[in-house]
């Protein structure tokens, strides 16, 4: 899913991460990240435009960048 909607893919390792505190431990953090990762081997479609690519990607980056700046 994260894949079809075009998530940067540092965004999503990041966002795999965090997650290994939910539970179930680690299986959500896996299966999250595998299906990125396949999606993007199979170079499956995307169901957006590149437009809502674009977009997002941006968003994702600010969030970071928010973070990261932040935390400084």
């Amino acid at each position: 899913m994260f894949y079809a909607l075009g998530s940067h893919p540092l965004f999503e390792r990041l966002k795999s991460i965090k997650s290994i505190a939910i539970e179930p431990y680690f299986l959500f953090a896996i299966t999250r990240m595998y299906g990125y990762i396949y999606s993007c081997c199979r170079k499956k479609k995307r169901s957006v435009t590149e437009a809502f690519v674009k977009f997002l990607r941006n968003e994702q980056y600010n969030k970071l960048k928010a973070v990261f700046i932040k935390g400084k």
